[in-house]
């Protein structure tokens, strides 16, 4: 979560929405962004991109047309959400979203055409971040956070920030100032972690400034990408089953292309939020956001 000014305006360079509204159940993070803090947000209307599929030269595909192969490529997912139900929950049956496809859709090498391959971009891709192909059928489809709290997404837009939950989460039990400001001594910034040492008597943490802290237990909440990049060494290495977890996974590189314009040349209203452009080039900018609003 990273506010940057740019335009202007602060633009997220991170997590930018609130996933999982609607639900029977409240997903926590929606109340205190929607009735604590109040940060300015705005319902995502995903079902009108069908409306709004662009052609390579020029022109919008016709909406029935793309309504039909946008249904037929959920039809191809529930399907998917069906086997998800049949598969024992260590994963030892899981497979990769492709392979359902190819599975249920009966194309040897998944969506083929601008049209169904922009959709399947817009499906899969623009939620986690990754191609079907690396994309694990049992932990996707359903997505637990859709399964649990509802299907709907709301865009925060507030200049305060995206990071005004961290710090409204952090003042619950940390010291703050006159200002509402985190103060806490114990916290620590702008320290970089190198090494953790640790045995059964204990843990200590050295930092690139030469720093070194003690203590019995240590949680490592790094990314994926810094534990699979070595930057931090262990001492003694992780036992051999920790270490397979974190290189099961793929760390994504979720791109956020930000463009600024003398003048508004697309259409703004109702259903206009977001536009998709169908290039026979797999993933080739296919989702536009308008920031209008």
């Amino acid at each position: 979560m990273h506010k940057h000014n740019f335009g202007g305006l602060n633009v997220e360079i991170g997590a930018n929405w609130v996933e999982g509204i609607g639900g029977d159940k409240v997903n926590p993070i929606w109340p205190m962004v929607n009735a604590t803090l109040k940060l300015r947000n705005f319902y995502s209307d995903f079902d009108s991109v069908v409306a709004n599929v662009y052609k390579e030269d020029g022109g919008l595909y016709d909406e029935d047309y793309v309504q039909e192969r946008m249904d037929r490529a959920y039809e191809v997912q529930e399907l998917g959400a069906n086997l998800t139900k049949l598969m024992h929950p260590s994963g030892r049956d899981d497979i990769s979203l492709l392979a359902m496809q190819r599975m249920f859709n009966h194309q040897p090498n998944g969506p083929a055409t601008p049209v169904d391959m922009v959709l399947d971009y817009f499906i899969y891709d623009y939620e986690f971040g990754e191609p079907p192909r690396v994309t694990s059928l049992q932990n996707t489809v359903p997505t637990p956070t859709n399964a649990d709290f509802g299907e709907d997404a709301n865009f925060v837009a507030d200049q305060r920030g995206f990071e005004s939950i961290i710090h409204y989460v952090g003042a619950s039990y940390l010291s703050t100032d006159g200002n509402g400001q985190i103060s806490d001594t114990r916290v620590l910034l702008n320290k970089v972690v190198r090494n953790i040492t640790y045995d059964d008597q204990g843990v200590v943490v050295s930092t690139e400034d030469g720093s070194s802290y003690g203590a019995d237990f240590v949680i490592v909440s790094t990314s994926l990408g810094v534990l699979q990049s070595d930057l931090i060494h262990f001492t003694p290495q992780l036992p051999f089953w920790k270490t397979v977890a974190i290189y099961r996974f793929d760390m994504a590189a979720y791109t956020k292309i930000f463009l600024k314009f003398p003048r508004r040349f697309w259409p703004v209203g109702e259903g206009k939020q977001f536009f998709v452009y169908a290039s026979r080039r797999r993933g080739y900018y296919g989702m536009w956001q308008s920031f209008e609003r």
